[in-house]
């Protein structure tokens, strides 16, 4: 009984041990779990700015690729302006006495006289640009002002007639000169 009563006392004296190793354990395995959650978070995190960053460069790869398109079709567009304008400045220089001068990039200024027969060498002027991909005609910046020109303009866009135009915004602009 003696060797019983040892063992126990034995036991006893060491549980206090035995509880301070298991704690020392569960804090490491506490330890390690904390550290693999915040490495599985920390992983995840990057997954996820990884994924949004992906997702911001196809983003911002699709929108160069359509201004890259915009581009190319402002370039035709203002091809096609020039070629409008060559088409029809020969036969009417030398009856209207029409002139353009390049502004800015697909912007031309269409300087008309010939128009009030006060003042013959006065200009009438607006001008002309093709936008976007849409390639329509868009007329600004027209002095004097005239009335009529927003349905002239539509009707430019529908027949792409420049020389047309052009001769109908003269006659707007004769007009003008008679009534005021």
């Amino acid at each position: 009984m003696e060797t019983s009563l040892t063992l126990e006392q034995e036991l006893s004296s060491l549980q206090p041990h035995l509880r301070q190793a298991q704690e020392k354990v569960g804090a490491w395995m506490k330890d390690d779990l904390d550290e693999q959650f915040h490495n599985a978070a920390h992983h995840h995190e990057q997954a996820l700015l990884a994924a949004a960053l992906y997702g911001v460069v196809e983003q911002l790869r699709s929108e160069l690729e359509e201004l890259y398109a915009i581009s190319r079709q402002t370039s035709t567009n203002g091809t096609q302006l020039q070629a409008n304008i060559d088409k029809i400045e020969a036969p009417s220089k030398a009856k209207q006495k029409l002139e353009y001068l390049e502004k800015a990039r697909n912007r031309m200024q269409v300087v008309l006289t010939q128009i009030d027969e006060k003042e013959p060498e006065a200009p009438f002027y607006f001008f002309l640009q093709i936008q976007g991909v849409s390639r329509k005609y868009v007329v600004s910046d027209i002095e004097p002002p005239i009335e009529g020109l927003d349905e002239l303009t539509a009707e430019l866009n529908t027949s792409n007639d420049l020389q047309r135009f052009i001769c109908q915004v003269r006659s707007l602009f004769q007009q003008s000169v008679k009534t005021s």
